[in-house]
């Protein structure tokens, strides 16, 4: 009789484990679900506009007049003019970098000046887009502007380092 209750007793104990692991692996699953909605908790922004449409899109987006569209493409066909400018500069200098790491031995001195170079192209086109972006708050109302700036947030680029090098504090 002894045999046959502790033979009962580990039916149980591996029914009971069982039930268990089942039940955290479920949790664990759902849980993981859950976790992966609630990052996405704010609507994705607009689709970006296809190319040469911009002002269009930003036209719907904020319903523009008439005028303040015309507006729009002014400051949109500026700031292309300028910025292919600075392209064309910036694009002198990777040139240039990529000629120096052909070479067998790339001189440091160059590399480094054609990255200075470069990183003062990026600033400049920044600038041009904020300037840019100014102009066209100028234009709008409150509550374009409001919807503008929201628009500009959602097309900004959302990086995060997620290095698999750095170590987790």
């Amino acid at each position: 009789m002894s045999l046959f209750t502790k033979n009962n007793i580990k039916n149980l104990l591996i029914i009971l484990l069982l039930i268990t692991n089942l039940t955290t692996i479920t949790t664990i699953i759902l849980h993981g679900h859950k976790m992966k909605t609630e990052r996405h908790f704010r609507p994705p922004p607009p689709p970006p506009p296809p190319n040469g449409h911009f002002t269009n899109f930003l036209s719907k987006e904020l319903n523009l007049s008439t005028e303040q569209e015309e507006d729009f493409k002014d400051y949109r066909k500026e700031f292309m003019q300028e910025s292919k400018m600075v392209m064309d500069e910036m694009k002198i200098y990777r040139d240039k970098i990529n000629d120096e790491l052909k070479k067998e031995n790339p001189s440091k001195v160059i590399l480094d000046s054609a990255a200075t170079e470069i990183g003062g192209f990026h600033e400049k086109l920044k600038i041009l887009s904020f300037d840019m972006i100014l102009k066209m708050k100028k234009t709008c109302n409150k509550e374009q502007k409001e919807k503008l700036i929201e628009v500009f947030i959602d097309m900004q680029p959302k990086h995060q380092c997620k290095s698999k090098h750095r170590k987790k504090r």
